[in-house]
């Protein structure tokens, strides 16, 4: 649903309600060779409603703000793709913003994880791939640099922005 955006413009932001709403890009070209990029993204987060999944330290319930590497919202088995995530997670112990990385389907993810107190104001997240580093921007402090294989990323396969992972039904 279009809403305001962070100065109060009308019709310039999006709200993702949650349970089932969500923006899918489906890439018009072959995207075989993605090698250096950045991502820049403001949001703001209400509120987390029903808890999700079940982890070690507590239930978890996971907004993603934009997903690349699923493969898409009714998958059975075909989640891992090659691309990278941007989270919002929160546990009964925590808040936090969290990433992923995968740079090969047949590999497990590698996430980075910023626990923080999410208020009600927005907040900008950037994400930037130079040669064989990955660096993670929140409001403006760098949280978060990795170094990985100097490899392309073959994301040819939709891309989400707003997903839960309750999108799926199929998960879990």
């Amino acid at each position: 649903t279009l809403t305001s955006d962070r100065y109060g413009n009308n019709e310039n932001a999006y709200y993702f309600d949650g349970l089932d709403s969500y923006i899918e890009i489906i890439p018009n070209t072959n995207i075989t060779s993605i090698n250096d990029f950045s991502i820049s993204v403001w949001f703001k987060h209400n509120e987390f409603g029903e808890l999700y999944d079940v982890y070690p330290d507590g239930f978890i319930n996971r907004q993603y703000i934009f997903d690349a590497i699923t493969n898409n919202s009714n998958s059975v088995s075909d989640f891992k793709k090659e691309g990278f995530g941007i989270c919002v997670d929160s546990t009964i112990n925590y808040e936090r913003l969290s990433g992923f990385v995968r740079l090969n389907e047949n590999e497990s993810a590698q996430p980075y994880y910023y626990e923080t107190n999410l208020d009600k104001s927005w907040h900008h997240i950037v994400m930037i791939r130079e040669n064989n580093s990955f660096k993670y921007y929140f409001d403006g402090q760098l949280i978060l640099e990795e170094y990985v294989d100097n490899k392309e990323l073959t994301m040819n396969h939709n891309w989400y922005i707003g997903t839960v992972m309750g999108n799926n039904t199929n998960y879990n």
